[in-house]
């Protein structure tokens, strides 16, 4: 079996020769200034998207020490049902772990690329990020909580336990409770407890334990069964009536809510009620609603009600026959004077629908989803979830496929467990129950919907822009070992050889590590989800290197920092190193180009990869330190150690 020969752990992979596609991207400047073009519409991607991007950070659930991540909303983490709660900045989620009651909150700072772990510990949160601030709660306390570094900015002591329902308008936070039938809402500001209301029983419609609680600026609203929707001044109620569970607003700061009532056995679902800032209340016919994600402002107060787009102002539809119908509510995506993109839950379409004539302009297959929008737009591309889980973005106006991603890491085809995307400020962010990944923009700045795309790329580099596969090795060099709750690892500085960057993208690449006889560490890596671009350089003084955490998890390392020889008196150690791609070299030939000296997203290993003619207790029995921690439960270690640098290749063979 031929390997490589490195001093000092230097690491190469070879990857295939790939022939690459030069994007050019054309002016449109028309020979004056360029047009004005409308700028993004809230809750849109503020950049674009115009080939499949590369993951910039990636957050594991196990990363943190926990099985997956769950919702804030306390309806939803009990059952261990997935959720994220973001802002142009950050997303923020809870973990936990299979057979516990007990979570973390835990939020990922999207442009920094890194997270924090709350040392407040609450059991739920409300769904909504105010300038950076956010609420949660326990039995014994509200929290206002800085989401950009997790820590509590006022601790309200609550009496009479957490309740069921918490909502937050920006500036004081509302715990819904309940008592033989009656249900109470109480604000809470930064400094105490503002006032409280008790709303005496309405009558209730079946809703199994499906609850929300929200606020605006005026308004405070909790449907569970029944519907009570309260001024945030004080607590005067303005409607408290049998309806159903679901709530939706409009830019305006407007709820709408789904009335109903229970006679004879028999359910009836609506009229959806209205309720304005001014507390003014209108009805609309319907039995279900949903307003859009993204919306011009000239279209901020249509709402897909019934199935059919609706005037909540007039209560006139744009059309009479319904889009989607079933049981679970439709999300309305986008909505603008020309276009309305419907995701239909159960029949698990994505509906591009013409505003004027509820006719349908395009289709696609998306996963059914429960709750959740399931797709973003840049202003020229609909990003949605395809029915194998991957990423797919799709032409706005026409619905053609241009990119796709593979299947997100940690998700599954479970009406609860799909990927969810979030547009985080210009960022592209895939959350799922066991990770979050970021992406960055491929194009330049985005524009509203139905405007003209972005005419040059980004970053502005030029012919820096795109980086393509290298047909010779790039080499990886360690920087020093560590040992996480995740595992074994190896801070690798990655250098391209070839003078136009490189591309690592095959979806199981093997790594095996040996000093001598004994193996260090061996497992398998999957590039294809997170893609390793490495990045061009010219002549010595602009090396082609990119920093890259590499973890290999329990199972697939036997030794750790403090057993392996390191530093400056270790020059003449050689490690041994094969690297093989099992999975073939990938597709993507072709990404954009990181800058020199950044980051790349931490790889962790899949699984492991132990060759057979290692034996795995010789190796522990002469490496006691690393035996006693060898297993499937690695504890968190200080040990770190760096590791002298060597570029000198002395011998170099290849497997593929």
């Amino acid at each position: 079996m031929p390997r490589w020969i490195l001093p000092l752990v230097a690491m190469i992979c070879v990857l295939a020769v790939a022939t690459a596609t030069v994007v050019v991207w054309q002016s449109v400047s028309g020979g004056g200034s360029e047009p004005t073009k409308q700028p993004p519409l809230a809750g849109q991607l503020t950049s674009e998207y115009p080939s499949a991007p590369i993951a910039t950070s990636e957050v594991s659930a196990t990363q943190l020490g926990a099985d997956q991540f769950v919702s804030v909303l306390s309806a939803e983490n009990q059952y261990l049902r997935p959720g994220f709660v973001h802002d142009d900045s950050t997303v923020v989620t809870m973990t936990a772990n299979q057979g516990s009651s007990d979570h973390s909150l835990v939020g990922v700072v999207v442009e920094a690329g890194e997270q924090w772990v709350s040392p407040v510990r609450p059991r739920a949160c409300a769904d909504r990020i105010v300038d950076h601030q956010m609420v949660c709660n326990d039995a014994g306390s509200v929290y206002f909580i800085d989401t950009l570094t997790g820590r509590a900015t006022h601790t309200v002591p609550l009496d009479g336990g957490m309740g069921y329902g918490l909502a937050y308008d920006g500036d004081n936070a509302y715990v819904v409770s309940a008592t033989t039938g009656d249900k109470t809402i109480t604000q809470v500001t930064p400094t105490g407890r503002g006032w409280s209301q008790t709303y005496p029983s309405a009558g209730a419609l079946p809703s199994g334990d499906s609850t929300t609680t929200l606020a605006t600026d005026s308004l405070v609203a909790t449907a569970s069964g029944s519907v009570t929707v309260a001024s945030t001044v004080d607590g005067r109620v303005l409607v408290n009536r049998p309806g159903g569970a679901s709530i939706s607003t409009l830019a305006d700061g407007s709820i709408l809510v789904v009335a109903g009532s229970f006679s004879n056995g028999q359910v009836s679902r609506g009229p959806v009620l209205v309720v304005r800032p001014d507390g003014s209340v209108d009805e609309v016919d319907g039995d279900s609603v949903a307003t859009p994600a993204v919306s011009n402002p000239g279209e901020s107060e249509w709402a897909l009600i019934g199935g059919r787009l609706v005037d909540s102002r007039s209560g006139v539809p744009r059309w009479q026959v319904p889009v989607a119908s079933g049981t679970l509510t439709p999300n309305l995506s986008l909505l603008t004077a020309q276009q309305a993109v419907v995701v239909d839950g159960d029949g698990a379409r994505v509906h591009s629908i013409d505003t004027t004539t509820g006719v349908e302009r395009w289709s696609a297959g998306t996963i059914r989803q429960f709750g959740e929008n399931v797709g973003v737009t840049d202003g020229q591309r609909y990003i949605y979830v395809g029915p194998d889980n991957g990423i797919v973005a799709a032409d706005l106006a026409t619905g053609a496929p241009q990119w796709s991603l593979p299947t997100s890491p940690g998700g599954s085809v479970s009406v609860y467990a799909g990927p969810q995307i979030l547009a985080v400020g210009d960022h592209l962010v895939v959350a799922t129950p066991g990770a979050i990944t970021v992406y960055n923009p491929t194009g330049g700045a985005a524009s509203a919907p139905g405007e003209p795309g972005t005419t040059d790329q980004a970053a502005g580099n030029g012919d820096d822009e795109y980086v393509t596969r290298c047909g010779s090795a790039p080499v990886f060099e360690p920087q020093r070992f560590a040992t996480s709750a995740g595992g074994l690892v190896v801070t690798m500085k990655v250098t391209a050889t070839c003078p136009t960057g490189d591309v690592l993208s095959s979806g199981s690449t093997r790594i095996t590590i040996t000093q001598g006889a004994a193996l260090v560490a061996s497992g398998l890596f999957d590039f294809s989800r997170s893609v390793l671009a490495l990045p061009p350089g010219r002549g010595a003084d602009r090396p082609r290197s990119i920093d890259l955490d590499m973890t290999f998890s329990p199972g697939s390392f036997l030794r750790l920092p403090d057993t392996l020889p390191s530093g400056s008196g270790a020059a003449g150690t050689t490690y041994l190193v094969e690297c093989e791609q099992v999975g073939g070299p990938g597709t993507l030939t072709e990404a954009p180009a990181p800058a020199g000296g950044a980051s790349a997203a931490a790889v962790s290993a899949s699984s492991p990869f132990i060759p057979q003619d290692v034996d795995v207790e010789a190796v522990c029995r002469r490496c006691p330190s690393a035996a006693s921690q060898f297993g499937p439960q690695l504890h968190p270690r200080e040990s770190e150690q760096p590791v002298g640098r060597s570029t000198q290749l002395e011998a170099a063979g290849s497997r593929r």
